[in-house]
């Protein structure tokens, strides 16, 4: 069984249709970067395992062992999205928040920032209803 394409599809009808395809990738991109946060500072990584504890010696210091990656929230409060060729990309907007997420997300090994399996679904659906819609 397949689909038989008879005609070829008038692509610039499509193309000018999906222009407002920036904005709701912008809102995407909100509810992604609104996603990794609340996940973040409740303690989870990417696959909603807590996050790698912190050394006796800094949790001493710290007060807690709960690992959060929101001690003052310049990190977490700095990630910002752009629209690009290809998609979006997903950034922290100074050195300082990009040197700390780099820190913790590769050296330390606590999988933040990297969109989770439920982020992916709701990206592919929203996606994908908002291209069905806007081609009828």
């Amino acid at each position: 069984m397949g689909i038989r394409v008879t005609k070829t599809p008038k692509w610039s009808k499509y193309k000018k249709k999906l222009k407002n395809l920036n904005s709701q990738m912008a809102l995407l991109s909100n509810d992604i970067i609104s996603d990794i946060h609340t996940r973040t500072s409740s303690g989870l990584d990417s696959k909603f395992k807590p996050l790698k504890r912190y050394t006796t010696e800094y949790a001493k210091r710290k007060g807690t062992h709960k690992v959060t990656l929101v001690d003052t929230g310049e990190m977490l409060g700095s990630m910002n999205a752009k629209k690009t060729k290809n998609g979006l990309k997903l950034y922290f907007g100074s050195t300082d928040a990009n040197d700390k997420a780099y820190y913790q997300n590769i050296e330390q090994k606590r999988k933040f920032f990297k969109l989770d399996k439920k982020q992916m679904k709701f990206i592919k659906r929203e996606l994908g209803k908002f291209i069905v819609k806007t081609t009828r």
